[in-house]
């Protein structure tokens, strides 16, 4: 990626991922705030999302919870998503003294 992305919106990323698997999308605006929406257009920039708010005139047709958001990730969303995950997993397990 020609673009490295900081640990906030790494975070951010991640939580869309998130959402994408397992909220059809849907954007829980409870656990997003103002830096999250700054990182997400940034990130529509580089290419790897696409993120928008639902329209009012939809809510009565989607099954909307707590979100008024929604997010969808690019081919190059879900390589960067997944590259983050792999090293984060990587970072978490270093401290397990495992015998392998």
């Amino acid at each position: 990626m020609s673009e490295e992305l900081n640990w906030s919106q790494i975070s951010t990323l991640l939580y869309f991922e998130t959402c994408c698997v397992d909220c059809r999308g849907q954007v829980d605006s409870r656990r997003i705030n103002a830096e999250d929406i700054e990182n997400a257009e940034e990130m529509e920039k580089m290419g790897l999302l696409h993120f928008g708010r639902i329209r009012i005139r939809d809510w009565g047709v989607k099954a909307l919870e707590n979100g008024a958001h929604w997010v969808d990730l690019t081919d190059k969303g879900w390589e960067e998503a997944h590259k983050q995950r792999k090293a984060r997993a990587l970072r978490m397990k270093i401290n397990w003294n495992l015998e392998q």
